[in-house]
């Protein structure tokens, strides 16, 4: 049997094509995935290699501000069945 499952939150970090996702099945479990759509960096110039750096820090940033997101719905979740 296959449980359905239903997307609660969406965050996209476009810079370097990341996604993160929190679903939830039937039976109540929290799923979170973070994926990177197909991506090819021409580096040919520093400032190629610098504007990279400042994307990449900012998806540090952005994952950081996920895993807050998913303790927060892992707490509202449990709060919810409590």
């Amino acid at each position: 049997m296959n449980d359905e499952v239903t997307e609660i939150y969406r965050s996209e970090y476009k810079p370097l094509g990341f996604v993160f996702t929190i679903t939830r099945s039937d039976d109540g479990l929290l799923d979170a995935s973070v994926m990177q759509q197909n991506r090819e960096w021409r580096t040919t110039t520093r400032g190629d290699l610098l504007d990279l750096a400042a994307h990449t820090a900012g998806l540090a940033e952005w994952l950081r501000d996920s895993a807050e997101t998913l303790d927060a719905v892992a707490r509202d979740t449990e709060e919810g069945a409590a």
